[in-house]
């Protein structure tokens, strides 16, 4: 889990000082303020940690920070991370539940970088990132460019999770919370998606004895079904830290809805959840969401100003000033204003 998070001239970031809730947290701003900047450093640093203790060759911290950087950036000369302008280094601080981890780039650096992270402990729980565009259709795309090509083109975000949804759905006693979910999410959409064993795997949309093929699906079938297929294969546990991109992308809004309920019950349940949107109506359910479930709904959110300023708080407190909503506000106004006249 994340308690804090520090950024100092770090991509477009220039400071930031931000305390998460243990639950759902959401980010709002408009392009280039920073938000998928600021979820893949969290995502960055989490991986680094869970990385560090797994495998059967030990590679130290910085070996660590510096592939997934790398790899999660693109960024032949990790020098282009540091704030155009700022000063000579970037640096990101996160306090996590396993210890506290430093990283600071220096602004020619190519692929050096200085990480700390004295007296971290291992982290079993599995830390995801959902790019905004579904992975499904993509899949073997997304293995193969990394897996034989090694080229830039899919992400860390992208390839990470194509791994995860290799592992086969899994029988037997589920999470309680994950189980109710996957129940909500099959009844929604009268189906689910399910891997057909490869070599190569591939993708089709079950529904009852029907075997549809997935092109034929849509893409928030196909964005939702990832969820529901990693939480069937159980590489997402109730400690896990998953981080989404825009979850509204695609999909419309009853199905947006049942997401943003079924993300603040896993986060109830005891995950911590990131989501990074433009979305007014993202931020209006989630509030409503809140205020019916009561005192346990906690749900962050840190805005980011247009001269990049930043502010955080709880939507169960109201939602946050932002350029985002103001625009949703004026375009209100005018239609009750043309009403009037």
């Amino acid at each position: 889990m994340i308690t804090r998070a520090q950024l100092h001239d770090f991509g477009p970031i220039h400071t930031l000082d931000w305390q998460p809730r243990p639950g759902l947290n959401v980010v709002v701003g408009t392009n280039g303020a920073g938000k998928t900047v600021l979820l893949k450093a969290l995502y960055v640093g989490q991986r680094v940690v869970e990385a560090q203790q797994r495998g059967e060759e030990r590679r130290t911290l910085t070996e660590l920070a510096a592939e997934k950087l790398h790899w999660t950036y693109q960024c032949g000369d990790f020098g282009k991370l540091v704030r155009r302008g700022g000063p000579d280094k970037a640096r990101l601080e996160l306090a996590l539940t396993e210890g506290p981890l430093r990283i600071e780039i220096e602004k020619g650096a190519t692929r050096q970088v200085e990480v700390k992270g004295r007296g971290l402990v291992a982290r079993e729980a599995n830390t995801l990132f959902f790019p905004a565009k579904e992975v499904l259709s993509m899949h073997a795309a997304i293995l193969r460019g990394r897996d034989e090509l090694a080229a830039f083109g899919f992400d860390d975000t992208y390839v990470d999770l194509a791994r995860a949804l290799l592992a086969p759905t899994t029988r037997g006693n589920n999470f309680t919370e994950f189980a109710g979910a996957r129940d909500r999410l099959k009844a929604h959409f009268g189906g689910r998606v399910e891997m057909v064993p490869g070599p190569p795997p591939t993708w089709i949309f079950k529904q009852g004895n029907s075997k549809v093929p997935l092109g034929v699906t849509s893409e928030g079938v196909r964005k939702i079904g990832i969820l529901d297929q990693l939480l069937g294969n159980r590489y997402l546990s109730t400690s896990s830290v998953l981080l989404f991109d825009e979850p509204e992308s695609a999909l419309h809004p009853d199905a947006i809805l049942l997401l943003m309920d079924i993300l603040l019950k896993l986060a109830g349940a005891g995950m911590q959840i990131f989501l990074a949107t433009h979305s007014y109506f993202v931020l209006k359910a989630l509030a409503v969401l809140a205020g019916e479930q009561g005192t346990g709904a906690e749900v962050g959110w840190l805005s980011f100003g247009d001269n990049g300023s930043t502010a955080q708080g709880d939507l169960r407190g109201g939602l946050p000033e932002n350029p985002i909503i103001q625009a949703s506000i004026d375009l209100y106004n005018r239609q009750i204003g043309g009403w009037e006249e």
